[in-house]
C-alpha cells in the first residue's frame, strides 16, 4: 500500500469515528430530553391538585378584580353583558389571570394543558362565574317584583 491509500483510510476512519461519536451524543441527548420531559409530566400529574389550587386561587382573585371594574355595573342594573363585551372582558380576564400567575407558573400550566386548552379552561371558569352572578340575579328578581305604576 502506498502512502496515499493509507492517508485516505486514516481520513475515512477519522470521519466515521467523528460521525459515530456525534450520533451517540445526539441519541444520548434525545434520551435525556425524553427522560426529563417524562419526569416533568410525572411531576405535573403527581402535583395536579396543587397546580389546580394555585390556578383556582389566581382565577378567583382575577375574577374579583375584573368583576369590580368591568361587570358589577351591569349586575347592579340587572343588564346582561353583550357577546362583544363578554369576549373583551373574558380576554382581559385571561390576561390578568396569567399575569397574576407569573411567567413560570403560566409556563408550567401551559405545559400541562397546552396554551389553547389553558385559555379555554380559564375562559370557561369566567363564563360559569358570570352565569352564577348572584348580584345580577337579585337585581333582576327585585326588578320583576316591583309593581309597574300606570301612567
Amino acid at each position: 500500500m502506498n502512502n496515499e491509500s493509507i492517508l485516505f483510510i486514516a481520513i475515512m476512519f477519522f470521519i466515521v469515528s467523528i460521525s459515530t461519536i456525534a450520533c451517540v451524543f445526539f441519541y444520548i441527548n434525545k434520551f435525556y430530553n425524553f427522560i426529563k420531559t417524562d419526569k416533568t409530566l410525572t411531576r405535573h400529574i403527581i402535583d395536579f391538585n396543587s397546580y389546580m389550587a394555585v390556578l383556582q386561587y389566581h382565577m378567583d382573585k382575577a375574577y374579583l378584580i375584573i368583576y369590580k371594574d368591568r361587570v358589577m355595573i351591569y349586575s347592579i342594573d340587572g343588564y346582561k353583558i353583550t357577546d362583544e363585551q363578554f369576549e373583551e372582558i373574558a380576554k382581559d380576564f385571561v390576561i390578568l389571570t396569567l399575569k397574576l400567575l407569573g411567567e413560570n407558573l403560566s409556563s408550567e400550566l401551559a405545559n400541562l394543558y397546552t396554551e389553547d386548552a389553558l385559555y379555554i379552561n380559564i375562559t370557561e371558569y369566567f363564563d360559569s362565574k358570570l352565569e352564577n352572578d348572584q348580584i345580577r340575579k337579585a337585581s333582576v328578581d327585585s326588578l320583576m317584583e316591583t309593581p309597574v305604576a300606570p301612567e
